[in-house]
């Protein structure tokens, strides 16, 4: 069943679900005045917009074309005006499995990490394919070969713990630890 911005109803609970989390974990971890959290659709800034996409051409013209990646969320650092942004931490392709989109993140995770920007990816990994991975140690699958070295995080739900592979794939709990790391580098 598709939701009103074109996306399974299910993609979109879950992100709504993940981005509560999110924003739990910063309140516990008193980080909620630094990191502000937006998803695609709530970002107006139009230079946040704009450092978000890519200008393409189209082969063989002279025509030029504004290509926004429409990342699921965005953790930036907040400054100290109302409604401004210091930069951008990480985005975050929320996927309930690995068949959404995942060829789309090849592109914008090279394009927006040149920019300085994590790009990291939330699942529930239905397949099973990750967590197997991570417990066990095995890149055996297309999937966790690209997702290894894809993304600088994979955020997994579960409460196992992770045993391999732990710089890549981690607990969704591990979000804020990470986005308090990526707060305090510069």
């Amino acid at each position: 069943m598709q939701g009103r911005h074109g996306k399974i109803a299910s993609g979109n609970a879950f992100e709504l679900i993940t981005l509560d989390e999110i924003i739990h974990q910063l309140s516990e971890k008193g980080l909620s005045d630094q990191i502000a959290l937006m998803r695609w659709r709530e970002i107006h800034d139009e230079k946040l917009r704009s450092i978000l996409s890519e200008t393409v051409w189209v082969r063989g013209e002279m025509t030029r074309l504004e290509v926004e990646s429409q990342v699921d969320l965005v953790a930036v650092e907040k400054s100290s005006e109302p409604n401004a942004y210091l930069r951008v931490l990480a985005v975050y392709s929320i996927k309930v499995s690995l068949r959404e989109r995942f060829q789309q993140d090849l592109f914008w995770a090279e394009k927006l990490r040149s920019r300085g920007m994590r790009f990291c990816f939330i699942t529930l990994d239905r397949d099973g394919v990750l967590l197997k991975a991570a417990l066990e140690g095995k890149l055996t699958s297309k999937q966790a070969k690209m997702a290894a070295a894809l993304y600088d995080r994979v955020y997994l739900l579960t409460d196992r713990e992770i045993t391999h592979h732990s710089r890549v794939f981690r607990r969704l709990e591990d979000l804020q630890v990470d986005l308090e790391l990526w707060l305090r580098s510069s």
